[in-house]
C-alpha cells in the first residue's frame, strides 16, 4: 500500500477564525487527526464523516501519550496510507516540538508538509489589547520558552532583557519567580508592566495585569493558571485603550451548536464567533451513516412509477444524502423535472434552494394539497399512517446515529461541555442531538431545540444575541422555538 502523507498544521491560539485557509482545506480531506490540548475541538468539524481521531494533550506532569509515541503514531498512519493532520496548537515550528516530529517523519521516509500557523506569541496579546511592537515604545520583541526540557538549564535572563523592548514568554507560568527574578536581577525596573494572559482568544480568556515587583504574588493569591503567556514591557499599559476582544457582545458565552448538515452547523458557529463566542459545532452529518440502498432503491422507484410522485425531505442531512446520490450514480437532475418536492419546515426548504429546488409546499399537509399520487417520504413511517388514504413510501437516508460507539466524537464534545456551556442550540429534531441536548441540560445548560428559518447570518446572529442576553434562568430548561 502506498504511503499516506502527514501534514503538520498549526491551529492558531484557539479562535477557530484564525485557522489559516490551507489548514482548513488539509482538516476537510484528512483520514486520520491527531490533535492537542491547545487546538480548538471546534476545527474537528471541518473534517470529513468516518474520520479518526487520536488525542494526544498534554498537561504539566500528564501527557496523554509520550512524544516519541506520537512521532511513531504519525508514522505508523501514514504507512497504512492514510493522510494524517497533525493539528497543534499556536504554529508547529514555534516551541511546538514540530521540528521533532517532521524530522522523525524524513528519518521513517514519510512525505510530510508543514502548514504554519498563527502563533499565540504575537495574537493573544493583541486579543489582550497589546502590540508585542508600537513606535517610540518598542521596535522589537522577543519570544522565549519559560520551559526547557533540561531540568536546572537556567535562560540567560540578563541576555534576554537588553535583547528588545518587550519579551514574551511562552509555557512560563510555573516559573514565573525565577522569570521574575531573573529579570530583576539583569537590571530591568521592578515597575517594568507585566500581563499575563490565559487561554487567549478563547471564552476563558483572563488577563491579568502588573508589574515585576508584585506580578508573582499576584499570580500566587489569584491562583492564576496555565496555559497562559506573559508579556512584559511597556507595550503593555495600552491595554487600557486597545482591549477589544473582550469588549465583543457574546465575549465569555459558550455556545454548543448542533445541525444536521456540517455545512450548516459551521454557518450558525461563524455568525456568533465573529461577535465573540466561543462555539463548538458538531453535525450529525459527521456521526451518521448514510443509508446508501434505500436511497437508491427510493431513486429506482421515484423515476420509473409512472405516476404523479414526490419526494417529501423531514431533514436537511437526508436532502444532502439524496442529492449526493444523484451525482454519485450520475442521475442527470434534468430527469427530476416531474417531481414534486416538499419540507418538513423552513430550514429544509431553504435548504433545497442550494440545489436550485423550491419546494412545492411546506409540512406535512404539503402530502395532501399537491395533486401527486405516490409520495416517498424521509422516515415517514408516521406519515404515512396519518395519511391512511395517500400512498406515501417511507425511506431512511441514513441507518442510525453512532454517538455512542464512536468514542472519539463522544469525547470531544463531553469534554468540552463539561468546561460549561452557557446554550446548546439546534436547528433540528435528531434522535442524537435529543441525546446531546439532555446530557447539556443535566450539565446546566439552557437549551432551545429549534427550527429557525434563518434568511441569512445576521438573524442568526441577532438571534442568539437576544438569547443569550436576555435568559438568565437559574435552572436548566428546555426550550422549544
Amino acid at each position: 500500500m502506498a504511503s499516506g502523507r502527514v501534514f503538520l498544521v498549526g491551529a492558531g491560539p484557539g479562535d477557530p477564525g484564525l485557522l489559516t485557509v490551507k489548514g482548513r482545506r488539509v482538516l476537510e480531506h484528512a483520514d486520520a487527526i491527531v490533535y492537542d490540548r491547545l487546538a480548538s475541538p471546534r476545527l474537528l468539524g471541518y473534517a470529513k464523516p468516518g474520520v479518526s481521531l487520536y488525542y494526544v494533550g498534554k498537561v504539566a506532569d500528564d501527557h496523554t501519550m509520550p512524544q516519541r509515541d506520537i512521532e511513531q503514531l504519525l508514522i505508523s498512519l501514514a504507512r497504512a496510507g492514510r493522510n494524517v493532520v497533525r493539528l497543534k496548537g499556536g504554529d508547529p515550528f514555534v516551541f511546538g516540538r514540530g521540528g521533532e516530529e517532521a524530522l522523525a517523519l524524513a528519518k521513517a521516509d514519510i512525505p510530510f508538509e508543514v502548514v504554519p500557523g498563527i502563533t499565540s506569541a504575537v495574537s493573544v496579546p493583541a486579543y489582550a489589547g497589546i502590540p508585542v511592537t508600537y513606535r517610540d515604545v518598542s521596535p522589537s520583541f522577543t519570544v522565549v520558552t519559560g520551559h526547557r526540557s533540561t531540568e536546572g538549564l537556567e535562560l540567560d535572563w540578563n541576555a534576554y532583557a537588553k535583547l528588545s523592548d518587550t519579551l514574551v514568554v511562552l509555557m512560563g507560568v510555573r516559573q514565573l519567580p525565577r522569570i521574575v527574578a531573573g529579570l530583576l536581577t539583569a537590571g530591568k525596573s521592578p515597575t517594568t508592566p507585566v500581563a499575563l494572559i490565559r487561554w487567549g482568544t478563547r471564552a476563558a480568556q483572563r488577563t491579568l495585569v502588573g508589574t515585576l515587583e508584585d506580578i508573582a504574588e499576584t499570580v500566587r493569591q489569584t491562583r492564576f493558571q496555565s496555559p497562559a503567556i506573559i508579556v512584559v514591557g511597556d507595550v503593555v499599559s495600552s491595554r487600557d485603550e486597545l482591549s477589544w476582544f473582550e469588549s465583543l457582545p457574546l465575549f465569555g458565552r459558550r455556545v454548543f451548536i448542533t445541525a444536521d448538515t456540517t455545512a450548516e452547523a459551521i454557518r450558525m458557529a461563524e455568525a456568533l464567533e465573529v461577535l465573540g463566542a466561543e462555539t463548538l459545532a458538531f453535525s450529525s452529518e459527521l456521526i451518521a451513516s448514510q443509508n446508501t440502498s434505500e436511497i437508491r432503491c427510493a431513486l429506482s422507484d421515484v423515476m420509473t412509477s409512472g405516476v404523479p410522485a414526490g419526494v417529501y425531505f423531514t431533514t436537511t442531512l437526508g436532502a444532502k444524502c439524496w442529492f449526493d446520490e444523484l451525482r454519485v450514480s450520475r442521475i442527470d437532475a434534468r430527469r427530476l423535472s416531474s417531481l414534486s418536492f416538499g419540507a418538513s419546515n423552513h430550514v429544509v426548504a431553504e435548504y433545497l434552494e442550494t440545489y436550485g429546488i423550491f419546494a412545492d409546499g411546506i409540512g406535512p399537509d404539503t402530502l395532501l394539497q399537491s395533486p401527486v399520487e405516490q409520495w416517498w417520504c424521509e422516515a415517514g413511517g408516521n406519515l404515512a399512517q396519518a395519511f391512511g388514504n395517500l400512498s406515501v413510501a417511507p425511506f431512511n437516508t441514513f441507518c442510525a446515529y453512532a454517538v455512542d460507539e464512536n468514542r472519539p466524537w463522544s469525547g470531544v464534545f463531553r469534554e468540552w461541555l463539561a468546561e460549561g456551556v452557557d446554550v446548546v442550540w439546534t436547528a433540528h429534531r435528531s434522535d442524537a442531538v435529543e441525546q446531546l441536548s439532555l446530557e447539556a441540560c443535566q450539565a446546566g445548560a439552557p437549551i432551545r431545540l429549534q427550527s429557525l428559518h434563518y434568511a441569512d447570518d445576521s438573524s442568526i446572529s441577532q438571534t442568539m444575541i437576544e438569547a443569550l442576553w436576555n435568559d438568565h434562568p437559574a435552572d436548566s430548561t428546555v426550550v422549544r422555538v
